[in-house]
């Protein structure tokens, strides 16, 4: 569902979303001074599930699929929430899945919660809140010959008379509205609305939106000033800003924060915590520590031997010049780790650091929000030797070592595999063929490469049982293919992709195979008095 504010007023990057739909979002906030609150969340938008890779959207109006979408919202997009109360769903009658819950945050700069929140930067100092919309901000300027502006001009208004059509369609319908309310006064109201004196507000609206997006890309004298005066290579984030705010860069919104909290937070999280679990029993959004299909383990959790094999540490980066070294646009220290476990598994399906800390008691954990802390995890080939990368905040100048780096895995074993076989079906470009409890759809030529073919099974399994699919001609020869997409949500394989190159045949045999009598353990691992690498401050 995360979109940044630069997402949607990209038409390039919109077009390759390659679905259209209303996408509607209310945000209400509350706020007390010490920077805690609570929001009223709405969001109606397209029921299905977008794969980028297959460039296909398969609608789906079953329950499963709502609630695996309404826990993506909840449980993984949302981030620095205490918990949520009111929580409400439906399908419309447009097919669109509508939304609505309160969500409580103990710190409104930590909070990331639906579109809007992702493009906006809060900070809290002195009693004051600083609200800046993130729009890449001003470049230095490149100088730029006039037949480098003119070859820009050529190449920004091709690709958008290119990604018009599809992106406008999804542009036009969509709708963001946002209020802030406050204990205390707006000082600055900057790029946003101050409709009251305690009250900021923010709304793009879609067609508005477009009208001066066509504008743009239809003015070639106006592209060609922005381009000279900006000197920049990429023309959305600096015609973003102009186009929304009328200048280069959006202006920041102060205010005073007040000393009377608009609402007791203690109280109304401690009386959500006690009603969340029957609300997400009523609504079956509840998580299941345990079902039919994964047993978890009472097992002591079996010994490992972790090491660390290199580190690395990253002091500059720069979203405006997009230098971000190993995916990282956070200054940050990874530790390589490898390790080796006494017996073969069939998958790792969690691996989490729950603690980093310095000999001086800095915590390494604290910016959660922008640094991906686990990457490249991996179970090799030995299906025993596990590896991942764990990132770290930079260290400060006085800390000598760190003094502990812990965190859980979580493996799965099978007992055995077993075979589902689907049968032989015949495919047809587009359409889809139900068996049982899958569904599968025949997606034809991919539209980023036309000489790769997929289709994808829709399932409903934890994550974890599905192991591979095998797929015979009507003759009984196997088929050439390699995995595809897969999408999960909620601990929840929610539909797994086949590619090949060239058609499949009119007729396909198709098998899945799947571990049986599964066994989920939780493994701990914990490092101390690990050495710090240099770093340049």
């Amino acid at each position: 569902m995360k979109k940044s504010l630069i997402v949607f007023s990209s038409l390039l990057i919109v077009a390759a979303l390659a679905f259209t739909g209303c996408i509607e979002e209310k945000a209400e906030y509350s706020i007390n001074p010490d920077g805690s609150g609570k929001v009223i969340y709405e969001i109606q938008m397209p029921s299905m599930s977008v794969d980028l890779e297959l460039g296909d959207a398969g609608s789906s109006t079953s329950g499963p699929d709502l609630r695996a979408m309404v826990k993506e919202i909840i449980l993984y997009e949302s981030q620095g929430v205490d918990t949520w109360k009111d929580i409400s769903f439906k399908l419309t009658d447009e097919n669109q899945l509508h939304f609505k819950g309160t969500a409580y945050f103990p710190d409104i700069t930590k909070l990331r919660i639906g579109d809007f929140s992702d493009g906006l930067i809060i900070n809290r100092t002195d009693g004051r809140l600083t609200l800046e919309l993130d729009i890449n901000g001003e470049k230095k300027p490149e100088e730029l010959t006039e037949q480098q502006i003119d070859e820009l001009v050529g190449q920004f208004r091709q690709e958008y008379s290119q990604g018009r059509r599809q992106a406008g369609e999804f542009v036009a319908q969509m709708h963001l509205k946002s209020s802030y309310r406050f204990g205390g006064d707006v000082v600055s109201s900057g790029s946003f609305e101050s409709p009251a004196p305690d009250t900021l507000t923010f709304e793009l609206y879609g067609p508005h939106l477009l009208e001066k997006i066509d504008f743009l890309y239809e003015n070639e004298d106006k592209l060609r000033e922005i381009i000279r005066q900006t000197g920049t290579h990429d023309i959305m984030p600096i015609g973003t800003s102009a186009l929304l705010f009328d200048r280069k860069r959006p202006e920041k919104a102060v205010v005073n924060l007040g000393t009377t909290p608009l609402f007791d937070y203690d109280a109304e999280v401690a009386q959500a915590k006690e009603n969340y679990p029957k609300m997400m029993e009523k609504l079956q959004l509840a998580e299941n520590e345990q079902n039919d299909e994964i047993k978890s383990s009472t097992e002591e959790p079996r010994d490992t031997h972790f090491s660390i094999a290199g580190t690395r540490v990253v002091t500059h980066t720069d979203r405006d010049k997009h230098i971000m070294p190993f995916n990282s646009f956070e200054p940050n220290i990874s530790y390589f780790v490898v390790g080796e476990l006494e017996e073969p598994v069939g998958e790792i399906t969690a691996l989490d650091l729950t603690k980093a800390s310095t000999d001086q008691g800095q915590c390494l954990l604290s910016n959660a929000q922008t640094i991906q802390r686990i990457q490249n995890r991996r179970l090799h080939p030995d299906k025993q030797t596990v590896s991942f990368v764990a990132c770290l905040d930079l260290p400060e100048p006085e800390d000598q070592k760190i003094e502990n780096l812990a965190g859980t895995l979580e493996l799965l074993t099978a007992g055995g595999t077993k075979e589902v076989d689907l049968g032989l079906l015949e495919l047809a470009e587009g359409e889809s063929t139900q068996i049982e409890d899958y569904t599968v759809k025949y997606h034809g030529p991919s539209q980023w490469n036309p000489e790769v073919y997929s289709l994808t099974i829709k399932l409903d399994l934890p994550v974890g049982i599905f192991e591979s699919a095998t797929l015979y001609d009507e003759n009984g020869d196997e088929l050439s293919v390699r995995p595809g997409t897969t999408a999960s949500s909620g601990g929840r394989l929610i539909h797994t992709g086949v590619q090949k190159d060239g058609p499949f045949p009119e007729k396909v045999h198709i098998v899945l195979n799947l571990r049986d009598d599964v066994v989920r353990t939780k493994l701990d691992f914990e490092f101390t008095d690990l050495p710090l690498p240099p770093v340049t401050y």
